[in-house]
């Protein structure tokens, strides 16, 4: 069993010669693999694109995808692509929850924050009741934007990568 497939952003393009000639047909990638096995063989027989290589090469020029980045795969390197996709979708949808237990836990920790650096910490230091307000104020300002950077852009990913690497140096040397 020979596929024709073009990978596309998590879903799997599947070229199969039909009942009226040349088909095309999207499946999503992590639907794919976490079907039933029996549903799974019987959804890959429908999709399959010839038995040997000739079969698929002549579907190949027929529908004019040549020139197009297609793939022609056997049933375990489609399943180890499947496997890759579903793996990338996973890691996706595991950094959106953590961002939302990220927000969710700023979101439940910020009053109590502002109300400790008011009442407690910046009060102890001398302060009036409207310098510790503003000052609370401004250091939860600085807690937010230095969050939404390490959640959303590029430089929170290279300055946890940083951090990373030089705490795995520090660990390294102090077993030495």
């Amino acid at each position: 069993m020979l596929f024709l497939v073009q990978n596309q952003d998590s879903q799997i393009v599947f070229h199969f010669q039909g009942e009226n000639g040349h088909q095309v047909e999207r499946i999503n990638a992590t639907d794919l693999y976490t079907m039933v096995p029996r549903r799974r063989a019987e959804r890959l027989v429908t999709l399959m694109a010839g038995d040997n290589m000739t079969d698929v090469m002549l579907l190949k020029q027929e529908a004019g995808l040549a020139q197009v980045d297609t793939q022609i795969l056997t049933i375990h390197q489609l399943h180890d692509l499947t496997l890759v996709e579903y793996k990338k979708a996973d890691a996706r949808q595991a950094n959106r929850e953590n961002t939302l237990m990220m927000t969710m836990t700023l979101v439940i920790v910020a009053p109590i924050l502002y109300m400790l650096l008011d009442l407690v910490v910046l009060r102890r230091f001398g302060l009036s009741v409207l310098d510790a307000e503003i000052g609370a104020f401004g250091i939860l300002a600085v807690v937010y934007v230095a969050w939404f950077i390490m959640t959303y852009t590029k430089l929170g990913e290279r300055i946890e990568e940083w951090v990373t690497i030089h705490l795995a140096q520090i660990r390294r040397t102090g077993e030495q």
